[in-house]
């Protein structure tokens, strides 16, 4: 272990010359400080435009589409459910009479939803082991084969007899699902964050935002899957309206377990295993066979070894380690981070179409009004791809933030005017604009933080953790959401977007304080910088200017 004082071990160093990368020098007696200096291995692409890189590496960006998949499954998942509580069908078969109106009981809801986010939970914290035991893609097939097991009880739980044993099944078929989805995606984060080159890191685990439209938009090409086909069937009053819907994710399920068999296993997997051989051809199977695959291997074996030599191996690292010395800084801020999107009001807006028929819309209006939001956040998460690389993920999140407190102040607002034709259009745009400016922002960040800070030897017990505590905070807000706005209850409707108002501000004084700025830094840059605890705001200076500090 590291102490203050100066320490003889042997590390290795990176040569920051071009003309000579991957040469190894060896140094001892160092300072903690100089420890952390000591291993920066050069980013291979320094010095290239970002369209050279992106030339450069068809077969990554081209892996990193198809390690999505999961999170197609889970942004419809979402988005169905919250869908189908909006046909008549749906309240037919799993609702109950509520002063001359078929409601669902805010009981059910809060159930329905938070168990999905539990489900998650349990998947991502049990996958940092299975990761890290049987590899990447194993996570992919168990995840696939779980919730294709839970759909089976969604599909078939409106066929139980009673209206209890109805919804209870439906219950533990979201629990199942989750597990599935958890697991899923959080393989899919780990697998990107590893094999993404730094300069396109940001857009790749951005995709996932894209493919998901993230948690707290609304979740992206999976979620317009959902809502489009759900819109099709409003006017079908049987219980093939929403089993249709339901049987769709059977074919998501195979999607990734198909993917398993087409992605490469991660490199780092790989070299964290001592499988060197495996490594190369699977990094040649990601950036072909023109590639500098000892150079790019051995920047890989660098961070591990540096991290090894200041923790336990990979093989002895367990959940415990992500609060110990400097990976407690970020382990803290991969919790924040995960946080964020229900202080933004994820949980309202996946209730979206249920939350607007019970401040008045029509279930069609409500649907067509998804419909556009949806459509409006994959344009923003697409913009965000490149704002993320020239604004930086620490002012795109402040931003955010900001702008949707503002929007839910102006909705709680017009909540005092519910019987308003006028006030319930703009509630319809609230959601609108929460969900663009979410998806501009905190939306699309927050995978990409997450897996940024994590450390490499921690990278898949780190993303276990940041799922577990996104699912379990869902879980909490989904369970007390539909109490505010349903009409069995609070019934506060609009209004509650000064709840929301209020958790805005609260993550804005978090994050000003806690979220560094990770932009265009490697993962050998940002060990450095957490080593040496550099200060939050202190984290956009280049490189270079902590290398001056530290010399003098």
């Amino acid at each position: 272990m590291a102490t203050h004082e100066s320490t003889t071990k042997t590390t290795t160093l990176y040569d920051r010359s071009q003309s000579d990368k991957a040469q190894v020098v060896q140094q001892e007696h160092i300072s903690d400080k100089q420890a952390a200096a000591s291993v920066i291995p050069v980013d291979l692409d320094d010095g290239k435009s970002i369209w050279q890189i992106i030339k450069d590496n068809p077969r990554v960006i081209s892996y990193a589409v198809i390690a999505n998949s999961g999170s197609i499954l889970f942004g419809y998942d979402i988005l169905v459910t919250g869908a189908c509580v909006a046909l008549p069908a749906f309240s037919i078969s799993y609702g109950e009479l509520y002063n001359g109106q078929l409601i669902l009981p805010a009981k059910w809801q809060s159930l329905w939803t938070a168990f999905v986010q539990f489900g998650i939970m349990l998947g991502a914290f049990s996958n940092g082991f299975i990761q890290d035991k049987f590899g990447r893609r194993v996570a992919y097939i168990l995840g696939g084969v779980i919730t294709a097991i839970g759909t089976v009880l969604a599909y078939t739980s409106a066929d139980v007899a009673s209206l209890d044993g109805r919804r209870l099944a439906f219950f533990f078929a979201k629990l199942i699902i989750g597990i599935g989805m958890g697991m899923l995606m959080s393989a899919c984060q780990t697998y990107v964050s590893e094999v993404a080159p730094p300069r396109l890191r940001g857009a790749l685990l951005g995709f996932f935002a894209f493919v998901v439209v993230s948690l707290t938009t609304v979740q992206g090409v999976g979620q317009m899957i959902a809502v489009t086909l759900v819109f099709t069937r409003i006017a079908i009053i049987n219980t093939s309206a929403f089993k249709i819907p339901f049987a769709v994710q059977w074919g998501f399920s195979g999607l990734a377990i198909i993917t398993a068999f087409i992605l490469p296993e991660s490199p780092t997997y790989l070299i964290t295993k001592n499988k060197r051989s495996a490594a190369e051809k699977a990094y040649i199977r990601l950036h072909g066979s023109k590639a500098d695959v000892t150079a790019g291997l051995n920047i890989i074996q660098s961070t591990i070894d540096h991290e090894r030599a200041i923790a336990a191996s990979a093989e002895t690292a367990t959940y415990a380690d992500c609060f110990k010395g400097t990976n407690a800084r970020r382990t803290w801020i991969i919790i924040l981070i995960t946080t964020m999107q229900h202080f933004l009001g994820v949980s309202l807006l996946s209730n979206a179409n249920y939350f607007l028929i019970m401040a008045g819309m029509s279930p069609t209006k409500s649907l067509q009004v998804s419909q556009i939001g949806i459509g409006l956040q994959i344009a923003c998460t697409y913009i965000s791809w490149f704002t993320m690389s020239s604004l930086g993920r620490r002012f795109l999140t402040l931003a955010s933030t900001a702008g949707v407190g503002i929007v839910f102040v102006t909705m709680g607002v017009a909540g005092f005017y519910q019987h308003d034709t006028k006030a319930l259009t703009y509630v319809g745009a609230s959601i609108l604009l929460v969900g663009s400016i979410t998806a501009l922002g905190l939306g699309s960040v927050w995978p990409v933080v997450a897996n940024e800070v994590s450390s490499s030897r921690l990278r898949a017990k780190s993303s276990g953790i940041g799922f577990l505590v996104n699912a379990f905070g869902g879980g909490v807000f989904t369970i007390a959401v539909p109490y505010l706005f349903n009409a069995d209850a609070a019934n506060l409707g609009a209004k509650i977007g000064f709840v929301f108002a209020g958790f805005c501000l609260l993550g804005f004084t978090l994050v000003w304080f806690v979220l560094p700025e990770t932009k265009s830094k490697t993962y050998e840059e940002l060990d450095y910088l957490f080593e040496i605890k550099a200060k939050t705001r202190a984290f956009k200076k280049p490189i270079e200017r902590f290398d001056v500090d530290l010399k003098e």
